[in-house]
């Protein structure tokens, strides 16, 4: 929980500020529909579930999620969509909800998010035109589950609590590659250790930094991914 970003509790120390006023915005609103606007009463049930799931998403980042899903039918008791008049729901709320659709859509627009392109696209590219799908390949922890989906096999990837040897019952992959990342252990020592295939790594890895080793040469550039072969002549 310490090293891994969803897994950390909400707190302004930890960077999360915006998480943490969100969260905090949500309660505030519920506190206004449960004292201003409380036309029937609580049941026990939704107290429980709105503790327990906020007590979940203070422990991880990632179940705060669930924190929200869970706020929305809470406030929906509160909430008259209807005009009073009929069961049919009013034209402003049908606008309302187009208006923010638009909004979303035309912000995924202009971020060019709904073209879901990876830089590392072309990095897999590469290696489907020069490499086997067995190779050993070294990424860091954030990019490993990308090429896993293209059925090439990494030394880790964001499924944290499966390179923990409580788990695996095996090795603590995770410990060994934050250490890594620390510069508590010798790269040259991890290198010889796994004798990988090919590395990714980016101006932001350590290894990149320290990458000294003559037996692995760059044999592909795109943007910040240097993709590095290694060479058994040596």
């Amino acid at each position: 929980n310490k090293f891994v970003f969803e897994m950390k509790h909400i707190g302004f120390s930890d960077g999360n500020v915006g998480t943490y006023s969100f969260f905090l915005i949500m309660y505030s609103i519920i506190i206004y529909f449960i004292i201003f606007k409380n036309r029937k009463n609580i049941s026990i049930r939704q107290i429980l579930f709105l503790l327990g799931t906020t007590f979940m998403a203070y422990m991880n980042l990632r179940n705060t999620s669930l924190f929200f899903i869970s706020t929305l039918p809470f406030i929906s008791n509160y909430i008259n969509i209807k005009d009073g008049k009929s069961n049919i729901i009013p034209v402003k709320t049908y606008v309302f909800s187009i208006l923010i659709i638009i909004v979303v859509i035309t912000g995924s627009i202009i971020n060019k998010n709904y073209l879901l392109q990876s830089d590392k696209e072309k990095i897999v590219n590469y290696l489907d035109k020069n490499a086997s799908k067995d190779i050993k390949l070294f990424t860091n922890y954030d990019d490993g589950s990308y090429f896993e989906f293209y059925n090439y096999k990494v030394y880790i990837d964001t499924r944290a609590e499966v390179f923990l040897k409580a788990n695996n019952k095996k090795e603590d992959i995770l410990l060994e590659y934050i250490n890594l990342i620390d510069n508590k252990i010798d790269s040259n020592d991890f290198l010889n250790k796994y004798n990988f295939d090919y590395l990714l790594l980016s101006k932001r890895d350590l290894l990149y930094l320290k990458l000294n080793d003559s037996s692995y040469e760059l044999v592909y550039q795109y943007k910040n991914y240097y993709l590095y072969k290694k060479n058994f002549t040596n």
